[in-house]
């Protein structure tokens, strides 16, 4: 896995340059300019990845500990420690973690912790979070199951992980086609790695398919 990847600006970024298209590029050079000025101020993103659509699925957060994996530059994370006790953003950039420090919030500075890891591991500990989120990182894994077995360790008995990533077709937004990983194949790799499939949604959203599963 190349370092870019759990950043989302370099991963659009790859995208245009991948894809070509006037269509794409024009399109994801909207979506990938974090505004220093407000973390929040990301329109173009908001209305095809409806975050309020993602995250009710994890329930209520209030005493709850989360993993953002694939951080990136806090889309989800500065909504995720509005609604939680605690948010592990966790990205392999050290630009991110830059740019975190720089740009959180302070109302939330004391709710978000920032781990760099390497490309192969989320590095939680044993039953170290309640719930975990990864958004349009799960096609950049390596090694997915074991990937997601090691997630599983960190999770607590009956934790939840979210996958929110791109449908395997072509859209005008997103990764290149060859790169995306089907849903069915998602399902698969989570019940590999230890865990149940309790929800799946390839409707809500125009681009993208949301997988819950459950610790077992």
């Amino acid at each position: 896995m190349r370092k870019l990847y759990f950043s989302f600006f370099a991963f659009f970024v790859l995208c245009a340059v991948a894809c070509g298209g006037s269509q794409q590029s024009s399109s994801t050079s909207d979506v990938n300019q974090p505004d220093a000025s407000d973390p929040y101020a990301d329109t173009q993103r908001f209305l095809w990845q409806k975050p309020e659509i993602v995250l009710r699925l994890l329930g209520n957060l209030s005493d709850k500990t989360v993993a953002d994996i694939g951080a990136g530059y806090g889309f989800f994370t500065f909504r995720l420690a509005e609604k939680s006790s605690k948010v592990i953003a966790i990205d392999i950039s050290e630009d991110v973690e830059a740019y975190l420090d720089k740009n959180t919030p302070a109302p939330l500075e004391e709710k978000i912790e920032f781990r760099l890891v390497s490309p192969s591991s989320p590095s939680l500990k044993a039953a170290e979070v309640d719930a975990v989120i990864m958004v349009n990182t799960y096609m950049y894994l390596d090694d997915r199951v074991d990937y997601l077995k090691k997630v599983n360790r960190g999770l607590v008995d009956k934790g939840r992980i979210l996958i929110n990533d791109f449908k395997k077709k072509q859209t005008s937004v997103g990764p290149p086609y060859p790169s995306r990983i089907p849903l069915y194949r998602v399902e698969e790799e989570l019940k590999q790695a230890g865990f149940k499939v309790i929800h799946t949604d390839d409707t809500s959203l125009q681009y993208q398919y949301i997988v819950m599963a459950e610790k077992r």
